[in-house]
């Protein structure tokens, strides 16, 4: 969410945590990784060369989970969960 809406309280909103969660989740994140993967200043918010592919791979990552997930489901003859979550390292995915 943060990378689609650059914006710490919209994407906070959107994904049900507050405002400081999502800029400890983010530390903790970076901290994990080594990098910076977001520029933000009073103004603005932008994704850093690292953060742009960390995301790729991340987004990568995801959509590898959902045709493994669609795979069982079809084998099985199960229904599809409306929305697959799931958690990459620590927090990655609230931040997609």
């Amino acid at each position: 969410m943060l990378t689609e809406e650059l914006h710490f309280g919209r994407a906070a909103h959107l994904c049900g945590v507050s405002q400081p969660a999502m800029s400890r989740l983010l530390s903790e994140l970076e901290t994990e990784l080594g990098v910076k993967l977001i520029e933000r200043t009073s103004r603005s918010v932008s994704l850093t060369t690292a953060g742009k592919g960390v995301l790729a791979s991340a987004r990568q990552a995801v959509m590898y989970a959902d045709i493994a997930v669609r795979a069982c489901a079809y084998r099985t003859r199960t229904h599809l969960p409306r929305r697959f979550y799931f958690a990459a390292g620590s927090t990655i995915s609230t931040l997609l």
